[in-house]
C-alpha cells in the first residue's frame, strides 16, 4: 500500500513547493540555443559516442582547458554498468545505434576525469518526439520513451551521481507533449521525478548541423562516403557556419564510430577547429555557463 502512495505523494510534495516558492531544478522543457552568448564565445559538445577516439578527444580538449559535454548513448555500453539497465534495443527500434561496439565504464571515468560533463542522448538514439516510429512504422509508446531516458540515466546515476544534468534529444525531435511526459515520469527504482529534477534541456545547436550533401549534415556528412570530404574542407565548412551564426553558438560534433570508424578524422577535425577559435580569440566555454530557458 506504501508504494502505491508513494508517486502520489511525491507529486503532492512537488506541487507544494512550487506554490512556497522552493527553487526546483529545471526539468526539460525547451530547445536551449546559444544565441544569446556573448560574441566569440562558443560551447563544444559531441554526440553519439563513445567511439574509437572519445577518451583521445576528451584528453586533447583537457590538455586545451576545455570542457566539453559528451552525449552518450547508452546502447554503446556493456550491459553490466548498472543494476537496472533499460530493455535491449529490438529490430526496427534502433537508431543510429547499429553496431555490436561495446564500451566498459572506464570510457566514463576517463571523461569525468577530464573534467567534461556527460550528457543523457538516450539509450537506443531513437526520435522522441511525439508520433514518431521506428523503421518499421511502428509508433513508440510513452513506455518506451521514457525507457529511453531513464534507463540510462539510471545507469549514469550509478556510475556518477553528480555529473549527468544534462539532455539532448536524438536529432533534436522535442515537443511539448514530450516534455510533459518525461517531467512527469515516475522513477520506480529511484522512487522520485528524476527527469525531472536531474536534467536540464533539450540541449540543442547552432553550429555544426549544416547541410553537406547525400542526406547528411555536419561532420556526418563529411565522412559519408558519397561526400568523403578531407578534413580541411569539413574544418572551413565549420568555420564558415560559425561565421554565419555571428561568432557564438552551441557547436555540435560526432564521435560515434558508425559513421567514422576509426574516428582519426574527427579527432583531426576537432583538433583544426580549436587551433582556428583560439588563433580567433573566441572563449570556449562551458555548458554550465549557459542560462536554460523554462
Amino acid at each position: 500500500m506504501t508504494k502505491l502512495l508513494l508517486p502520489a505523494l511525491a507529486g503532492f510534495l512537488l506541487a507544494a513547493s512550487r506554490l512556497c516558492g522552493a527553487v526546483q531544478p529545471s526539468g526539460i522543457h525547451n530547445h536551449t540555443y546559444g544565441i544569446e552568448m556573448a560574441d566569440h564565445t562558443v560551447v563544444l559538445t559531441l554526440d553519439d559516442g563513445p567511439g574509437p577516439m572519445t577518451v583521445p578527444i576528451g584528453y586533447y580538449l583537457y590538455t586545451k582547458g576545455i570542457q566539453a559535454t559528451f552525449f552518450e548513448e547508452g546502447c554503446r555500453y556493456s550491459r553490466d554498468l548498472a543494476p537496472d539497465p533499460a530493455p535491449p534495443a529490438k529490430p526496427g527500434d534502433i537508431g543510429s545505434c547499429d553496431n555490436d561496439t561495446n564500451y566498459n565504464r572506464s570510457v566514463l571515468y576517463a571523461l569525468n576525469s577530464y573534467g567534461h560533463i556527460l550528457g543523457n542522448h538516450t539509450q537506443n538514439h531513437i526520435l522522441m518526439n511525439t508520433g514518431a516510429t521506428d523503421y518499421c512504422g511502428n509508433p513508440y509508446s510513452n513506455t518506451q520513451r521514457i525507457a529511453e531516458v531513464l534507463g540510462w540515466g539510471s545507469n549514469l546515476q550509478y556510475l556518477l551521481p553528480a555529473h549527468h544534468r544534462y539532455y539532448r534529444s536524438p536529432g533534436f525531435s522535442w515537443d511539448a507533449e514530450t516534455a510533459a511526459l518525461l517531467n512527469s515520469a515516475w522513477d520506480p527504482v529511484d522512487r522520485t521525478y528524476s527527469i525531472y529534477e536531474r536534467y536540464r534541456g533539450p540541449i540543442s545547436a547552432d553550429i555544426g548541423d549544416f547541410y553537406v550533401g547525400n542526406g547528411e549534415n555536419g561532420d556526418v556528412g563529411c565522412w559519408n562516403k558519397n561526400n568523403d570530404l578531407s578534413v580541411s574542407a569539413c574544418a572551413q565548412m565549420f568555420i564558415d557556419d560559425i561565421v554565419n551564426n555571428g561568432n557564438r553558438g552551441i557547436i555540435i560534433f560526432h564521435d560515434r564510430p558508425v559513421t567514422a570508424p576509426d574516428g582519426k578524422s574527427e579527432y583531426a577535425l576537432i583538433q583544426q577547429i580549436v587551433t582556428w577559435l583560439e588563433e580567433n580569440d573566441f572563449r570556449i566555454v562551458s555548458l554550465d555557463s549557459l542560462p536554460i530557458p523554462q
